[in-house]
């Protein structure tokens, strides 16, 4: 960690992180520690900080952001908590608590407003999966709770529960809270340490399983047992294009052009804009359902705050128990997608441009992959499908 002389002109210009913080010590008075955070339109937040060990616990208090606190007024204060600290005395028991009353609720709130904005002004492209992960596994429980009550014991306890039953959900719950307490904490709504950060994730194996053909034929034949379609649409949507699940829920029909008969993404997850030529049997499905379309999602949810279904797990595994197909994910029918292209030997630059992904190395940024080539893999793929399904489809 830096160590320096606090001055205004050296604290004015220390850089702003683009990632994570800034950590620097004041060298005249011990335990005054100063960080600075990423912010809005490229202006960091400097806030002085009181950071020392107290029985062998390691506290951390904020005094105030820099330059409304000044440098004489932070050591001041440091200088009082570490008096207290050298006395046996917890200095948190006098440190000032902004909005004590603060619960959960009110915290998540704020954490996703500042997640809706775009991504360069501190937004996350995944804010509706924190919104639907905090309705589903935290607000009942947790919303009323003050944050300052909320234990490290009590976060590992649900992070272990929801371990039992489903790793990936617990870890990015945790994940979750993490960046939630982090926000409270950068915003002075609270001054102990984030009770989620010391908790360690569940290991998890990647996954790499994908249907067979004959689990695939036994998966389309459950699909058509659906008498709700919202479902099996979906995950028809999810194999025809190899889209990831968040985009194919959010799909809104101003996305879809009739004539060409593609479906643009404006921001995928790497933040770029992506077209999608649609298969002939996925215009198909999406023409029956604009018949009957009565908002602007194609796949809306009245009980949902984001406008449009939010959570497809429950009814995959419905789906999949019926073809008799053990565990299976949503994203599993993307990695499926791709293994049809890849036992057709498409080349690999096809497939993650068919994918979304960003290129890995030099020679594959300067590769550009037409609309024409992503048209032909994206009906090898859903010829594939059709074939496996009994009905024999030809490219026109």
């Amino acid at each position: 960690m830096n160590r320096f002389n606090f001055t205004v002109k050296q604290i004015n210009a220390l850089p702003t992180p683009t990632k994570g913080t800034g950590h620097y010590r004041d060298k005249e008075v011990r335990g005054l520690e100063l960080i600075v955070t990423p912010g809005q339109k490229g202006q960091g937040r400097t806030s002085f900080y009181f950071n020392r060990k107290f029985r062998g616990e390691s506290i951390r208090i904020l005094i105030g952001t820099f330059p409304e606190k000044t440098i004489e007024q932070a050591r001041t204060k440091a200088k009082k908590f570490s008096t207290m600290v050298d006395d046996g005395i917890d200095p948190r028991s006098t440190a000032p608590r902004p909005r004590a009353g603060l619960n959960l609720q009110q915290l998540f709130d704020e954490y996703i407003e500042v997640k809706k904005l775009p991504k360069e002004l501190g937004g996350k492209l995944t804010w509706e999966q924190d919104l639907a992960q905090y309705n589903l596994y935290l607000k009942k429980d947790l919303g009323h709770r003050k944050i300052n009550s909320i234990t490290r014991n009590e976060i590992e306890d649900i992070h272990r529960k929801m371990g039992l039953r489903t790793l990936t959900a617990a870890n990015r719950l945790l994940s979750l809270l993490k960046a939630v307490f982090n926000h409270a904490i950068r915003r002075g709504h609270l001054t102990s340490q984030n009770p989620a950060m010391l908790i360690k994730r569940h290991h998890e194996e990647k996954s790499k399983r994908v249907l067979t053909d004959e689990e695939l034929a036994a998966f389309l034949l459950a699909l058509d047992k659906e008498t709700n379609r919202d479902f099996p649409n979906i995950f028809l949507l999810c194999l025809f294009t190899g889209a990831r699940r968040n985009n194919v829920l959010s799909m809104k029909w101003e996305e879809i052009d009739w004539a060409d008969e593609t479906w643009t993404i404006p921001r995928t997850k790497n933040g770029d804009e992506i077209t999608i030529p649609l298969y002939r049997d996925a215009v198909t499905l999406l023409g029956e359902r604009h018949e009957t379309a009565r908002t602007s999602f194609v796949f809306p949810s009245e009980g949902s705050k984001s406008g449009h279904i939010m959570e497809p797990r429950f009814g995959l595994h419905r789906i999949m128990k019926r073809a008799h197909i053990g565990h299976f994910t949503v994203h599993g029918l993307r990695r499926s997608f791709a293994s049809i292209l890849a036992s057709r030997h498409v080349s690999y630059i096809v497939i993650e441009h068919c994918l979304g992904h960003k290129a890995k190395d030099v020679t594959m940024g300067y590769a550009r992959v037409s609309l024409k080539a992503h048209r032909e893999a994206i009906d090898i793929v859903g010829n594939h499908i059709m074939a496996c399904r009994g009905i024999s489809h030809t490219i026109a």
